[in-house]
């Protein structure tokens, strides 16, 4: 999915820090919570595809522990680094309706 609809995503949601964060804290922790698909990978059993699961959520969390943890850039840099590659910065453009309050 990110490398499909990702980068587009991420260039929006991308332009305000805070909201960015909020909703990558809040899609990792719904996320989470989704039932499986019956529909498991051809070849894999249901212990293997739970585990294989389990593997990316915790890589998925892991990965944003290391961007947002105390070794990760500040909100500074991101933004700095958003300009210097000529994208947008400030708050959130179009930001829709506000996700529901269970996806936590």
């Amino acid at each position: 999915m990110n490398a499909s609809i990702g980068a587009t995503i991420n260039d929006w949601l991308g332009s305000d820090f805070d909201a960015w964060l909020e909703t990558t804290r809040r899609a990792i922790s719904y996320e989470r919570r989704i039932p499986l698909s019956p529909e498991r990978p051809a070849g894999l059993s249901e212990s293997q595809w739970s585990a294989e699961v389990a593997r990316a959520r915790s890589s998925w969390e892991a990965d944003f522990r290391q961007i947002t943890g105390p070794g990760g850039p500040t909100k500074a840099q991101m933004e700095a680094q958003r300009r210097s590659n000529g994208r947008y910065v400030g708050p959130l453009q179009d930001p829709g309706a506000p996700l529901p309050a269970d996806w936590r």
